[in-house]
Formats: C-alpha cells, sequence, structure tokens
C-alpha cells in the first residue's frame, strides 16, 4: 500500500466481485477481461484449478478464487464469471461467483488490514477499499497465483493464561466497568451481564455496513470501518445473530497487544462503580471459558468479564 501524500490522491480503478458471500476487488490495471463461464472447459487440478478458458491464441488456466483463499470451492452453476489477469509470463484467470461495474477511488481511502488479522493467508490482501458505504478486500494477484512463493508462518497471537478459578474475580479494586448484555445470551433465570473495564473500551458506535469475510472462525461477523481504520466484528455465540437499531459496536483495546476488536452488544450499557459486592458463581455459562477471565454473582445477575484476547486468538483468515 502507498502511504506518501502523493500517493494517496492517486486514482485506483478497481473492479468489485463477490466469492462465497464475502467482497473482493482488483486493479483494473491487473485486469484483462471478464469473461462468463459458457466457454469454460471444465477439469479438476490441485491449487484451486477448475479448467481452461480457450481464445484464438491460447488455452487460459482458470483457478477457483475461493480455494485459492484456502476454503473448499462450490459447486459451479454457470452464473459466475472469470477474471482474466494480466502477467508477464502467461496470462490466468480467477472464477467468481458475481462481477461489479469498475468503479473509482483513491490509494489513501486503501486501509491496512488489522494486525489481529494478519496470519499466513493475509497476503492475498493489500489492504481493505473503502469508499462510500462500501468496502472490500483488495486482492493482492501476485500472492494468489498458484506458483507464487509460500507466505512466511506468521507468528501465533498468544492467549492469557486463564484464572486458576474462573469463579473468582476481583472487584474490590477502585475502578470503573462498563456493564452491557450480548444477543444470543437470553436466559429465563437469572440475568446474565457481560462487563469490562471503561479503559477497555475505546468508543461505542452505531452499528456501521459490515464487510464479510470468508474464514473459518465462527465467532468472527466481519470488518468495520472505525475512524480511520478497519476492526474485525465478532460475537461470542458460534450462532448467528441478528444486529438492528437495539444495538451497537463497542470497539475495544486489548490491553495485551494494544489490538482493536468490535464487540456487537445491546444498546442497555451502564457503567458500575467498584468495589462492589459479590460472591462465588457456580453457574454453568453458554460460552467457551477460554472465553472468560472470571464471572461472578453480583445482587442481581451474573457478571463475566470477557477475555476478548482469547476471542482474537480463533483463526479468521488461515
Amino acid at each position: 500500500m502507498m502511504n506518501d501524500a502523493k500517493a494517496a490522491n492517486e486514482r485506483l480503478h478497481y473492479i468489485r466481485c463477490q466469492a462465497k458471500g464475502a467482497f473482493y476487488a482488483l486493479e483494473m490495471g491487473r485486469v484483462r477481461s471478464v469473461e462468463r463461464t459458457t466457454r469454460l472447459v471444465l477439469e479438476t487440478g490441485a491449487h484451486g484449478f477448475v479448467g481452461w478458458l480457450p481464445t484464438a491464441s491460447e488455452r487460459i488456466p482458470v483457478f477457483s478464487l475461493v480455494a485459492r483463499l484456502g476454503h473448499e470451492a462450490e459447486p459451479m452453476v454457470g452464473l459466475q464469471r472469470v477474471i482474466v489477469l494480466h502477467d508477464p509470463a502467461q496470462s490466468w484467470a480467477l472464477l467468481v461467483d458475481q462481477v461489479a461495474q469498475v468503479a473509482t477511488t483513491t490509494w489513501g481511502q486503501v486501509l491496512p488490514l488489522p494486525t489481529s488479522l494478519k496470519n499466513g493467508r493475509s497476503r492475498f490482501f493489500q489492504g481493505v477499499i473503502r469508499h462510500g458505504e462500501e468496502t472490500a478486500l483488495l486482492l493482492a494477484p501476485e500472492q494468489l497465483h498458484p506458483d507464487a512463493e509460500p507466505a512466511l508462518t506468521m507468528p501465533e497471537l498468544a492467549t492469557p493464561r486463564p484464572l486458576r478459578d474462573v469463579s473468582e474475580l476481583d472487584l474490590t479494586q477502585p475502578r470503573h466497568i462498563v456493564v452491557f448484555s450480548l444477543p444470543g445470551f437470553e436466559t429465563n433465570g437469572r440475568s446474565l451481564a457481560f462487563g469490562l473495564s471503561s479503559k477497555q473500551v475505546a468508543e461505542i458506535v452505531e452499528v456501521p455496513p459490515l464487510l464479510p469475510l470468508l474464514n473459518r472462525s465462527p465467532y468472527t461477523v466481519g470488518l468495520a470501518q472505525w475512524r480511520n481504520q478497519t476492526v474485525p466484528v465478532v460475537r461470542l455465540t458460534p450462532y448467528p445473530v441478528e444486529y438492528n437499531g437495539r444495538l451497537r459496536l463497542m470497539v475495544i483495546r486489548i490491553p495485551e497487544t494494544g489490538a482493536l476488536i468490535g464487540l456487537l452488544a445491546k444498546s442497555d450499557m451502564r457503567m458500575l462503580d467498584l468495589p462492589v459486592a459479590h460472591r462465588a458463581s457456580q453457574r454453568k455459562l453458554p460460552l467457551p471459558l477460554e472465553f472468560v477471565s472470571g464471572y461472578v454473582e453480583l445482587a442481581r445477575e451474573t457478571l463475566i468479564i470477557p477475555n476478548m484476547q482469547a476471542v482474537l486468538a480463533e483463526p479468521v483468515l488461515a
């Protein structure tokens, strides 16, 4: 990505494509043409190879974008498109589900991937394009090519050591915590609440448009733009949650790394002053214990302190 002032104003022409529900972009300078699949000669092969696109002078190898990104490709239904790419050695192509019209922005509107998402497959992306309400992951074709050099293995994010007994949590020190509830955790009995130090909560905003991610983590919802950067948005339940006007996006700073993460929470938030009377809890929790730093019983509810660093340790682009 270009960072100097002159490059930030340089125009970027791109096409937006879709594959398995996620949105991507390609620089138009890398694109030779967009073709229908009616002339595609199917042939299964390694590295996501799906067949050949014959022309008057050559046969162009076609690879599934989904497969090149490390995921299982879906069966062809005849409505996909083939994006033929320029290459100094030999043209090659990517099979996608849909292709939109050419759009124009500037390189200054290309944001880097969040640090928390960087791993072995983040090399496939140059960054995140933001263009009004539209966002898309900008692909790096040279890294998607089946002959590209393997990327260096990224170090795994360290997961903080859990408490010896998650029923023990020190709420005796003077401080403030933001108490909130999460979608997908409704109970018929004693209320369930979550809390984070007010120093961790960078901002609480309306839920912006989310960019879906093709990823392996059931806890990652997508990417959101916050100020001049992107943050991964997560939930603490592996099941889809419906976000609407009653939800807010909590932008949370991870103390261990400084990384930012967004959490979809209900709008009924409040501030709780510590110390507060509490007792140990033996309640069975409806979420993985690795996502819990501790939990206690308050006067009217069970309070859970989530381990947001552990949520980030779940594989996303991997």
